[in-house]
């Protein structure tokens, strides 16, 4: 559940985590030819911003405002 969809009184029963899955990661950065480390920013930054509850929309204006 992002973090706007929580409730104050949400019990929390562990810390929220982000999960990177490596081999899916190297095998995209492989089949695009993108160099691994943008595919691993892009991911990080997706998967945080859901998180946040950032909208696609948000998220790629926040890749788009550093160059990648």
């Amino acid at each position: 559940i992002n973090l706007a969809q929580k409730s104050v009184m949400d019990i929390a029963t562990q810390p929220d985590m982000v999960f990177l899955y490596r081999l899916p990661i190297i095998a995209y950065a492989d089949a695009t030819g993108r160099p691994l480390a943008n595919v691993v920013r892009h991911v990080l930054i997706h998967e945080l911003g859901h998180h946040f509850g950032f909208s696609d929309d948000d998220m790629a204006a926040i890749e788009a405002a550093d160059g990648t």
